[in-house]
């Protein structure tokens, strides 16, 4: 069940009140049974899945000890079989067995499984490196492996930030207003950024990736930069719905984005985007790699794995291990231009994790080829040529007709809030109360009259 939906709003509202009124082991019995009819909402293979997973590192957990390898290698093949399979069986069936696609067999990719096998491998890593103790309680890890808030898309959190919070659930539930207020602010802003500048976002950039050879040059240029928007506010609305929600619980899920479109270098922006999985690879594949401690070629080579890997993670399509090798590569190059001003490398980053984009939305490299064949052609001629003439009709009303001016517009704003240069001016409106409720019934206000209301699934749920 998505977040974006009345049942998903009636069942937490429902669960929110339960948490508070039911005593102790009743209110883990209860959020642990929301996470799972939320994710099992339509395939009870999700269900399936989902108890296998838990059951299976819960017992493997048991097992590991630190610097153990044998309980540990199966722990890891085990956890990674279903998403090898579900994951990966067409890529893998294709690559060691080229077939024709009618003869393909059909692999259902269920919601999130990514997200909670690696957390669940974090998990199991950690106990055996002695971090963390394994969790005895199977309630208790039942619920951190299947914490609704971020069970589909995360954050991945790990053991030793969430267990002490779910273990406490089942002490006391102590309700705390501003915590309630703030994780209501949270939601509200995250319905904004899904409904009202992702979904408009997808409406000017699908049509572009969906037939780039019909596209203009133009039209490709300012669709690249709707599906950076797009997919940044598609992806931290979700997460700011999540942590909001688990704020509403009394428990505080970490962020996830700090503002990664105003990173100064490809490292910096990693920093800032997608947070936790990038310290999942950081972590877990490139320090085990050698990381920094080996010569420039052998680091270089553990950042082109662990990049082709994150790209690889994120679907199971060589564009996506492009995108991986794009983004290793401008990494180790990127100190060539670090000593330009700040503002300068802040402009260069934010085009290379567009261009980065391109590959990531293609469907094909011919696709993405294409689009930057015919981008690298237009922008000669919209420098020496009349702007009216860089755009079709049709192409003009989708990035600037009807609402699109004002979605470009609220997104540079929000942008502008989230990078810390309104602060002050962020102070001042939620420090009162009749600028802050102005600001609540705009922000609801919007959502009914600007969002196109097209109930399009959060993009990292295909991951």
């Amino acid at each position: 069940m998505s977040f974006i939906s009345f049942g998903y709003v009636l069942l937490f509202g429902v669960s929110w009140l339960g948490y508070f009124l039911l005593p102790g082991v009743a209110r883990s019995v209860l959020l642990l049974g929301v996470g799972l009819l939320l994710y099992s909402w339509g395939s009870w293979l999700y269900f399936v899945l989902l108890a296998f997973s838990i059951l299976a590192s819960y017992g493997f957990g048991r097992m590991v000890r630190p610097g153990s390898r044998f309980w540990f290698g199966l722990a890891v093949m085990v956890n990674l079989a279903p998403l090898a399979f579900f994951k990966y069986g067409h890529f893998l069936q294709g690559f060691f067995h080229p077939i024709s696609s009618g003869s393909a067999t059909v692999y259902l990719l269920p919601a999130g499984i990514s997200f909670y096998t690696f957390q669940a491998l974090s998990y199991l890593t950690d106990i055996r490196r002695g971090q963390i103790a394994p969790c005895r309680n199977l309630l208790d890890y039942s619920l951190f492996h299947s914490f609704f808030p971020q069970l589909v898309a995360g954050p991945v959190e790990r053991a030793g930030h969430l267990l002490p919070q779910i273990r406490a659930v089942r002490k006391q539930a102590i309700y705390d207003a501003s915590a309630t207020v703030r994780g209501l602010e949270l939601i509200l802003l995250g319905f904004f950024k899904k409904m009202v500048l992702a979904d408009s976002f997808a409406l000017m950039a699908d049509p572009a990736f969906g037939n780039p050879g019909v596209a203009g040059g133009g039209y490709l240029w300012f669709a690249t930069y709707a599906f950076a928007f797009q997919i940044y506010f598609d992806f931290s609305g979700y997460i700011d719905i999540g942590r909001g929600s688990a704020a509403c619980l009394g428990i505080r899920l970490v962020e996830n984005f700090q503002a990664p479109y105003r990173a100064s270098s490809l490292g910096d922006f990693w920093r800032r985007w997608n947070i936790t999985i990038g310290t999942w690879f950081r972590d877990y594949v490139y320090i085990p790699l050698g990381g920094n401690r080996q010569g420039p070629w052998r680091r270089g080579l553990a950042v082109l794995a662990t990049f082709a890997l994150s790209g690889l993670w994120h679907g199971a399509s060589w564009t996506f291990v492009g995108w991986g090798i794009f983004h290793g590569i401008f990494f180790l190059l990127e100190r060539i231009w670090q000593k330009l001003p700040r503002w300068s490398c802040v402009i260069l980053t934010f085009h290379l994790v567009c261009a980065g984009w391109i590959l990531f939305r293609a469907d094909s490299f011919s696709s993405a080829w294409l689009i930057l064949e015919k981008i690298g052609s237009w922008l000669p001629a919209f420098l020496f040529e009349p702007p009216v003439a860089a755009f079709s009709e049709i192409e003009a009303k989708l990035l600037w007709g009807g609402n699109s001016l004002l979605v470009w517009g609220l997104a540079v704003g929000v942008l502008f809030f989230e990078a810390g240069t309104g602060s002050r001016l962020a102070k001042f409106v939620f420090s009162r109360r009749l600028p802050r409720f102005v600001l609540y019934y705009l922000a609801l206000l919007t959502i009914w009259l600007v969002s196109p209301f097209a109930g399009k699934q959060f993009i990292y749920f295909q991951f």
